[in-house]
C-alpha cells in the first residue's frame, strides 16, 4: 500500500469549487437518489477529484441530514463533512446565502457559513456559526438561524481529513 500525499489546501479548493457549483447554486442539477426517498445529490468531478454531496429531508418536519465526501481519483475517500438538524423550507434560501458568503470568498469556517450573517434587506434574520474546532483537517460546530430573535433552525456538523496530512 502506497501512502497518498495530497496537500489539504488542494482538497479545500476542490471543496469550494464543488459546493459553489452544487448545493449553493440554484441552477445546479440536484438528482434524486434511487432507493433513498426525499434525497438529493450533486456530483462534481475533475481529472483527480470526485465530490459527492448528498442530503435527505423529511418534507413534513424539515429535519435533514447530509454528507459531503471528496474522493481522490474517484474512489479513495480523503475528506468528509456530515450534518444534521432542522430548517423550515421557507428559510433554506437564507441558509444557502449564508453558506455562499463563505464559499465564494473561499473562507473555511467549519465547512459552513460565516460566524455571523444578516441579509441586507431583512435584518430580522440572523445566521450564526458556533465553531468548536474550525480547521479543515478536523472541525465541528453548530449553525443556527433566528428570525426576530427566535430559533427557527439549526445544523450540527463535523468532519475532516480521512488521510494523514
Amino acid at each position: 500500500m502506497t501512502k497518498l500525499i495530497v496537500n489539504p489546501e488542494e482538497i479545500k479548493e476542490i471543496f469550494f469549487d464543488a459546493i459553489l457549483n452544487g448545493y449553493a447554486r440554484p441552477s445546479s442539477e440536484k438528482k434524486s437518489i434511487p432507493h433513498f426517498p426525499n434525497s438529493k445529490v450533486t456530483r462534481y468531478r475533475t481529472d483527480l477529484w470526485l465530490v459527492i454531496d448528498a442530503w435527505t429531508t423529511n418534507p413534513d418536519t424539515g429535519h435533514s441530514f447530509g454528507s459531503t465526501c471528496i474522493y481522490h481519483k474517484g474512489t479513495l475517500p480523503v475528506w468528509f463533512m456530515q450534518y444534521s438538524g432542522i430548517y423550515p423550507k421557507s428559510l433554506t434560501w437564507f441558509l444557502k446565502e449564508a453558506l455562499k458568503e463563505n464559499y465564494k470568498n473561499r473562507r473555511f469556517t467549519g465547512g459552513r457559513g460565516p460566524f455571523q450573517f444578516e441579509p441586507k434587506d431583512n435584518p430580522r434574520l440572523l445566521y450564526t456559526n458556533n465553531v468548536n474546532c474550525s480547521g479543515f483537517i478536523q472541525f465541528n460546530g453548530r449553525e443556527d438561524i433566528k428570525q426576530n430573535g427566535i430559533l427557527e433552525g439549526y445544523h450540527i456538523y463535523n468532519g475532516g481529513l480521512m488521510i494523514k496530512p
